[in-house]
């Protein structure tokens, strides 16, 4: 055996020590993942095409196609390098297989099948990275789905026609907007044939499209020629002969009128230039050559000048034939065309790749437009042309269903009305004998547009000024909703909307003037989030939700006789003030970093959620106070509250962690719950109660009150992070501090008592018209005393001295209220102060006066802890407890359903009972101080028997009711059976009945008032 040498077991121990070394060092970086969310991404689905090859895949599909982002719940600073960690499928066919390259972090697919078609649904699981403050590296995760549709190659497709229709590689084609009744309207669409570039992508090309379906027996094709986009000249008889046919047109200044001539085929006309109008050089060519051509001029074109010009040729005419093949390469059809139909001649069997024009409106029998189209489906057929015929296989076959909407182009009823839209018009929608009309100009279209959907191109305005319409859509420069106008939504491509007193429904705005302002009205949900100026202004009226991506939302309420009120706002600012009325905000959330300010004294906000984003709270500003509360704000860890203007007074309900709060000189923030934050500063005052408090960062200058209403030396005032706060960072009021310093927590506690001032028993109150409340001020905090030969002084500050008296005596004050001021709601409130004076008469501005803000109301305010429609079983009862500061009335609205007792009074809170007294299925409002409350209803009782059928009855019979609670049993005729209880054993109860009545009378058996069953006397 060989020996272990000392240096051997030196460098044994070395060899120890590195590696323990390098575990030591690995420990400190931690790897972790959370769950977070796919934020945004450029595309969810992709187009692919069948047919194999080289070219039948998509590589690196996240940075290609996708293009992912990431966020985590509180949005931390990912690394922005997202790769895809696996794919599964979800549902739809097996189409595609995939490839992920772990050091890329992407992944390619590829198409399975050289002829397979679908859909594929895929989950993709995506993942990025960011470092947490401790240094760790976290792995965030996200799943989100990803549909690939596979088309077959050289398969054909209908879709919109677009400017550059590459753009669409890899992407749906989109379907053609629905079109307008408004005759003359239209509509272009394409018909693509699908093929596939480099990969395996969607390469969608416009074809050449015939209406021709046989081209065995080609009939012979006339010559024609059109002048100036006005006039056509087609050749009488089928033919090439007549591409022999010349027309002239020659400038006459001496003519007295337009004329034709016809020497062999050539026809001449002759006129004055101002005079060859299409229409004059129709007749004048009808009157001398209708046996050779005949005349069409284009509608509307009827004024257009033919411009003199030598003689040209009738063309395109074409010999019959009886072997030509169709040589386009698809054949469209309409399945109606009563109502809808294809503008240019497409009949040629070479076709046209040109984009079709569908149009609206009904046709005479010589085909000119003469009414608007009526509401319908219609469905446009395209079929694959093989051989030069049109295919007959269902795979060559593509179907488009679309229709015609009520819907009007108001371009297009200019034009009808003899109008040249330069699309800058200004429109008007009003009434006029019974119908909604719209008008521009001197333009009067006598279009009824009631209850239809209006489709606007113009920079110019749109105002609504009477009537009601379903939709206003389009592109508009501005539109506006005034008063005595209903729309049902508006959705623009490109506008601004203004809603001034009418009713509007949803508004969409986009584009780089899609600003929406309501100066009265109402207005359903409000969606700015995708246009460029993405601004919301609300001065007055109801509006539903609000949204915009990364504007502002600015509610002002300027006009003091209209509230605003609005649903759930979601924007990275808000500016909400309440300046000349009420102002009731459902909820906020905070869709971006931003900044929220409210304003005013009766702005009432529902829960704002700030969603973990930096966002600055601003209550009050240098000229505008805030006084109010924040209720129960949710994911505020990044939020900054700044309370600014030295009347600013906030409440924050609810337990809340921050990153600062700033409290401006003289202004002062409550919180009636648990606070966790960074830090805190400013020379305002902050109030808790004790042991709500904890500071992890630092404390400057603030004056820390607290709300308890007793206080001790040894009292938990706050908490801190070791080592961050010291006793005298807080200006404390009514205490001094002393500290227990901890390994990582200092805990702060009251030290010694001192009279800091004055408290009032309530610090705020309503008192309704016809009471009183006697109000008390003392010593703060409790077990101090007032300085000696010191008094205390009231009054009222603010409001009507037609509403409010006071009443004082020392330390008491009693305020009446004699009236309400029905026209302006700021005279119904008003603040009482008491004040501290030394016996010479000066105010002691060392020590705090105190407040309470009172409120007049027309009635006493009281709450239900009941609010919702509910039933009682019959003969059972319900309790409610009201909640009041003085005696309510509490009253059903009809006699006989229930009854009504007060049952106990405990302070400020008043207990009624109500029985259900009334028939099953009865109904009654209950009414609390006159107000509808909720609607009570007597329902079948709870209880199930062992007889429900009628019996007949010899002597005595026995039945069994199992109920909760002890039944009524009760028989419905006197003197025919009579009723006793037997026994109870758990919720069954034993009932008998003996006969004492004559053989054959009968009586109903009733439980809890419901007859059950009818016993016969036997």
């Amino acid at each position: 055996m060989k020996k272990i040498t000392g240096k051997v077991v030196s460098l044994v121990l070395a060899l120890a020590l590195v590696v323990t070394s390098f575990s030591a060092n690995f420990a400190f970086a931690a790897n972790k993942s959370v769950s977070g969310t796919v934020s945004s991404t450029d595309r969810d689905e992709i187009y692919l095409v069948n047919g194999g090859g080289a070219n039948d895949s998509i590589d690196d599909i996240a940075t290609n196609v996708i293009k992912p982002e990431l966020d985590t719940k509180d949005h931390q600073d990912l690394d922005d390098d997202v790769e895809i960690a696996a794919i599964s499928h979800v549902s739809g066919d097996n189409l595609v297989k995939w490839e992920i390259d772990d050091d890329e972090g992407d992944a390619d697919l590829t198409v399975k099948s050289d002829t397979k078609t679908g859909k594929e649904v895929l989950s993709i699981l995506y993942e990025d990275t960011y470092n947490n403050d401790d240094g760790d590296t976290v792995t965030v995760k996200a799943r989100k789905n990803f549909t690939v549709y596979v088309l077959d190659e050289d398969s054909l497709v209908v879709g919109k026609t677009y400017t550059d229709v590459s753009e669409r590689t890899g992407k749906e084609l989109e379907a053609p907007a629905t079109l307008a009744q408004t005759k003359g309207s239209e509509r272009q669409i394409n018909v693509y044939k699908v093929t596939k570039g480099a990969d395996a992508e969607a390469v969608y090309e416009a074809v050449k499209v015939t209406t021709t379906k046989e081209a065995a027996d080609v009939d012979a094709v006339k010559a024609s020629l059109t002048l100036n986009s006005a006039l056509t000249v087609t050749a009488k008889t089928a033919g090439a002969a007549g591409n022999d046919i010349t027309v002239a047109i020659t400038e006459d200044g001496a003519a007295s009128s337009v004329t034709a001539t016809l020497t062999g085929n050539a026809i001449e006309v002759k006129g004055k230039t101002a005079d060859l109008t299409a229409s004059a050089v129709k007749d004048a060519i009808d009157a001398e050559a209708s046996a050779k051509v005949a005349t069409t001029v284009t509608e509307g074109e009827e004024d257009t000048l033919i411009v003199p010009a030598a003689a040209a040729n009738l063309a395109d005419g074409a010999d019959a034939d009886d072997d030509v093949a169709l040589t386009a390469a698809a054949y469209l059809e309409l399945s109606s065309t009563e109502n809808v139909k294809i503008k240019e001649d497409l009949s040629a069997i070479d076709g046209s790749a040109a984009a079709i024009t569908l149009v609206s409106g009904k046709r005479n029998s010589a085909g000119a437009l003469t009414n608007d189209a009526a509401v319908t489906n219609f469905t446009i057929t395209v079929k694959k042309i093989d051989d030069g015929a049109v295919s007959k296989e269902s795979d060559d076959k593509y179907t488009l269903k679309t229709k015609v909407e009520k819907k009007v182009d108001a371009t297009q009823l200019l034009k009808n009305a003899g109008a040249t839209p330069a699309g800058s018009e200004n429109y008007t929608i009003s009434k006029d004998s019974g119908k909604i009309v719209i008008s521009s100009g001197n333009y009067e279209p006598t279009t009824n547009v009631k209850d239809s959907e209006i489709v606007f191109a113009t920079t110019g305005t749109v105002s609504v000024d009477e009537g009601s319409v379903k939709k206003i859509s389009g592109t508009v420069g501005s539109v506006s909703v005034n008063d005595d106008a209903t729309v049902g939504s508006i959705d623009l491509d490109e506008g601004a909307v203004t809603v001034d007193g009418g009713k509007a429904g949803d508004i969409t705005t986009d584009g780089t003037t899609g600003t929406v302002t309501v100066n009265s009205g109402k207005a359903g949900n409000i969606d700015t989030s995708d246009a460029t100026a993405d601004e919301v202004t609300i001065y007055a009226g109801t509006v539903g939700t609000i949204e915009t991506d990364d504007g502002t939302v600015t509610i002002d309420s300027t006009d003091e006789d209209e509230a605003v009120s609005t649903g759930k706002i979601t924007a990275p600012t808000v500016d909400a003030f309440a300046e000349d009325a009420k102002v009731s905000i459902n909820g906020i959330k905070a869709s971006d970093d931003g900044t929220f300010t409210f304003k005013g004294t009766d702005l009432t906000l529902g829960t704002v959620d700030f969603d973990y984003r930096e966002t600055n709270v601003v209550f009050g500003t240098d000229d505008d106070e805030f006084v109010g509360t924040l209720t129960n704000p949710a994911n505020a860890k990044n939020a900054k509250f700044n309370t600014e203007n030295e009347d600013t007074d906030v409440t924050v309900s609810g337990t809340i962690t921050l990153d600062s709060i700033s409290v401006g000189s003289d202004s002062q923030i409550t919180f009636d719950s648990n606070v966790t934050v960074d830090t805190i500063d400013g020379d305002g005052a902050m109030k808790i109660a004790a042991g709500k408090l904890y500071v992890t960062g630092s404390v400057s200058s603030t004056t820390l009150k607290l709300s308890d209403t007793t206080l001790a030396p040894g009292t938990t005032v706050f908490k801190a992070d070791s080592d961050t706060v010291d006793e005298d960072d807080f200006e404390t009021f009514g205490f001094t501090l002393d500290v227990s310093t901890g390994n990582e927590v200092d805990t702060f506690k009251i030290k010694t008592l001192n009279f800091a001032g004055l408290a009032i028993n309530k610090t705020s109150s309503k008192i309704a018209k016809g009471y009183s409340e006697t109000f008390t001020a003392s010593a703060y905090p409790t077990g101090t005393s007032l300085p000696v030969g010191a008094t205390i002084k009231w009054e009222l500050d603010g409001g009507s001295d037609d509403v409010f008296t006071l009443t004082t005596t020392g330390n008491t004050a009693k305020v009446d209220i004699t009236g309400i001021d029905t026209d302006f709601a700021s005279e119904n409130t008003t603040t009482l102060t008491a004040t501290l004076y030394d016996e010479d008469g000066y105010e002691l501005d060392d020590y705090d006066a105190a407040t309470c803000k009172i409120t007049a109301i027309a009635v006493p305010e009281a709450t239900s802890d009941t609010t919702k429609d509910f039933s009682v079983a019959k003969g059972s009862a319900y309790q409610f407890k009201i909640t009041s500061a003085t005696a309510p009335t509490f009253t059903t609205g009809t006699a006989g359903v229930f009854s009504v007792a007060l049952a106990s009074v405990n302070g400020n809170e008043y207990f009624y009972k109500i029985t259900a007294i009334g028939n099953v299925g009865a109904s009654t409002g209950i009414y609390l101080n006159g107000n509808k409350l909720l609607v009570a209803t007597v329902k079948a009782p709870a209880f199930t028997t062992d007889t429900t059928k009628d019996v007949t009855v010899k002597g005595a019979y026995t039945l069994k009711v199992t109920a909760a609670a002890t039944p009524t049993f009760a028989l419905g005729t006197a003197g025919v059976f009579k009723a006793e209880f037997v026994s109870k054993t758990g919720n069954d109860y034993l009932y008998k009945i003996t006969s004492v009545g004559a053989v054959g009378a009968k009586t109903g058996v009733y439980v809890n008032g419901v007859k059950t069953f009818v016993a016969t006397v036997g």
